[in-house]
């Protein structure tokens, strides 16, 4: 399928309905790439959308009406072909729907037994660029239980080691947010939760070596990453996505760093894998419709 072009004065946007991906946000005026390209075969994606699921479940397994289930890290969205609905020069519309892999259908129900309708949409307006997850629940009388999040990576300096040469982050407001730790096996470790400080950091790959950040934040939110020897900036803050993850791989020196906001979260230790007792997990009710968005704001100067 064709990559999806949205340009105006200040970006140019390439998506791909692959996933409905982002895959390039480009300067119009200096012509800097702010996305991650897969250089060296770090990591193979670039803004992949995670759905049904985000994070890891436990045994990559959950039960669901006493039945099990498996399903891998951030599965399955990333991996579909989505319809491309509606495409205008700053405005792009993908969906994709439930399938039991018959007449053409992809086979969802066999890892995720909802019937659903999820519609991603991309707006550019000046020098952000929002994103809009839709999820409809065509069912009479079965609730949806879900996750859904994104995970852009986004180009940073890196010096001769492969470690960041000048990136830092910061939140606003500044202050502490909860943090949780993860197991090596990627599942949270809420018996070691606490209160962080988030004032303007510079970034190291060591910061990462227990693997991703993750936070509970507000709606009023955002998170800054700049990268001070290209003279970049790029703020996001999203709505409906209590949930934020930052990760870049500890042991390979690639040059990204990734800023994701999410409604849900990997499994805790705990965990029952009972699907309804998931913390943090959505829940639509039968016939109505749930929203959550976040807008990236792209400064180079």
């Amino acid at each position: 399928m064709p990559v999806i072009t949205l340009a105006n004065d200040y970006l140019t946007v390439q998506i791909n309905p692959k996933g409905a991906e982002i895959r390039s946000v480009i300067d119009n005026k200096t012509g800097y790439e702010f996305m991650w390209q897969q250089e060296n075969n770090y990591w193979n994606r670039t803004a992949p959308v995670l759905f049904p699921i985000v994070g890891t479940l436990k045994d990559n397994t959950y039960y669901y009406k006493e039945t099990a289930y498996q399903l891998s890290r951030h599965r399955f969205a990333r991996d579909l072909n989505f319809e491309v609905q509606t495409v205008t020069d700053n405005s792009a519309t993908f969906y994709v729907k439930d399938g039991d892999g018959q007449e053409g259908t992809v086979d969802t129900l066999s890892s995720y037994p909802f019937e659903f309708s999820f519609q991603i949409s991309y707006v550019l307006y000046e020098n952000q660029v929002t994103v809009t997850y839709e999820l409809l629940n065509p069912s009479n009388d079965e609730t949806i239980y879900y996750s859904v999040g994104g995970h852009p990576a986004f180009n940073v300096t890196t010096d001769e080691k492969g470690d960041f040469k000048e990136a830092a982050i910061v939140f606003e407001p500044s202050g502490p947010y909860l943090k949780y730790p993860l197991t090596k096996e990627g599942l949270l470790n809420r018996q070691d939760e606490r209160y962080v400080p988030c004032d303007l950091r510079l970034l190291t790959r060591k910061d990462f070596r227990d693997d991703a950040w993750v936070f509970l934040t507000g709606e009023e939110t955002t998170a800054i990453l700049k990268d001070y020897c290209e003279n970049v900036e790029i703020r996001m803050n999203w709505s409906r996505m209590p949930f934020f993850g930052v990760w870049t791989p500890f042991d390979q020196p690639a040059g990204f760093i990734c800023l994701e906001p999410w409604a849900g979260v990997a499994d805790v230790v705990d965990t029952d894998q009972q699907l309804i007792n998931k913390y943090g997990i959505e829940r639509l009710t039968p016939r109505n419709v749930a929203t959550h968005d976040y807008t990236m704001t792209f400064t180079k100067k």
